[in-house]
């Protein structure tokens, strides 16, 4: 939007599955089913099985975080949507044979306001007395960590660096998926298992969430305090009266996801800063390039350049380091995400 990057969800399918089965409940079923929700070989309603074609009509909000907060009229901004096609279809139908899926037309419609004569000049007045100004739009959205496989011991540990956004987790979602699940036409990927996991404890900024242990037995049914944490998600998250939960308690034990509130941290915590390092390049007198994702949602403000300094967990170097300020960052995408830093100053 406006040439910075909103939101960018990695492997879109999972993520909102994930998210679709904690955020909605019957009232939306309805209409998840013309967007290929819960359709199985039985149950295909937007699928033509004669002619193979199908169409559906998705609210962006259901993708990504954002679109839920995003309630605002934005005026002379210029706003893009990039969508980038997996290589392989697998984890989008099950069946006993490879296919293939063909997209003959995708359109994104975003609705327009138009305001009366009246209205409009108080916009364009106000509009130019605040020109400089910068609007802020606070909106949520959501990232997907993957851990290829976990240990087949009593416990495990999973490290997951968070840096990359410049605002803490309130929420972590945790799904278990059998191997093999991914790019495998047999396998339904939209389904989680609960792996007999016992209990399950975040350590965010030294302080442990859930605050008691769950002590889980799904082989014994002993998987109510995990059924209320995925109950409670909708009136936490969204500040509903009474939550709808999408799946039953008998539901939830075949396909559970695991969700830690973490949203009530300290405001010290809210509040720090967040040290990221990065490596970079510097290309010219006035220019650095690094990747992408080391600068999501920055401000240049907000952003230093240390020249010399190779171990970046070391004081130790063999030459001088010398640090500049950022002018602008640019975001570019070339055959990956690369960032470029306009430097405050020349390098000697």
């Amino acid at each position: 939007m406006g040439g910075e990057q909103v939101c960018m969800i990695r492997k879109p399918g999972i993520t909102t599955t994930m998210k679709s089965m904690i955020s909605y409940g019957d009232s939306n079923a309805k209409f998840l089913e013309t967007v290929g929700w819960g359709i199985d070989s039985e149950n295909q309603p937007i699928l033509d099985k004669s002619s193979h074609i199908f169409s559906g009509k998705l609210p962006l909000k259901y993708l990504m975080g954002f679109a839920e907060d995003y309630n605002k009229g934005i005026l002379n901004v210029k706003q893009e949507l990039i969508l980038i096609i997996a290589r392989s279809f697998k984890n989008c139908y099950i069946g006993e044979v490879d296919a293939s899926v063909e997209i003959n037309k995708i359109e994104w419609k975003i609705g327009h306001i138009m305001p009366s004569d009246k209205q409009r000049l108080k916009l364009l007045n106000r509009l130019n007395k605040s020109s400089t100004a910068k609007v802020k739009i606070a909106y949520r959205m959501w990232d997907l960590y993957e851990l290829p496989s976990i240990r087949e011991t009593s416990s495990d540990i999973w490290a997951v660096k968070t840096t990359n956004s410049l605002e803490r987790p309130r929420y972590i979602i945790i799904g278990f998926q059998n191997s093999g699940n991914t790019d495998n036409r047999s396998k339904d990927t939209t389904q989680f298992i609960h792996a007999g996991v016992n209990n399950i404890r975040l350590y965010l900024n030294s302080e442990v969430y859930p605050y008691e242990r769950w002590n889980l037995d799904f082989g014994k049914k002993l998987d109510a305090v995990a059924y209320y944490a995925y109950d409670n998600f909708q009136r936490s998250y969204y500040g509903k009266d009474m939550s709808e939960p999408m799946m039953s308690i008998e539901e939830f034990r075949k396909n559970p996801l695991f969700i830690i509130d973490c949203s009530h941290q300290p405001d010290t915590l809210k509040s720090s800063t967040v040290d990221i390092k990065c490596g970079g390049s510097l290309v010219s007198r006035r220019h650095v390039v690094t990747a992408g994702h080391c600068v999501a949602r920055a401000t240049p403000r907000q952003v230093h350049v240390t020249l010399g300094d190779y171990v970046i967990n070391s004081a130790v170097e063999p030459l001088p380091a010398y640090t500049f300020g950022v002018s602008s960052i640019q975001l570019m995408f070339l055959w990956m995400q690369i960032t470029l830093f306009l430097l405050s100053s020349f390098v000697h």
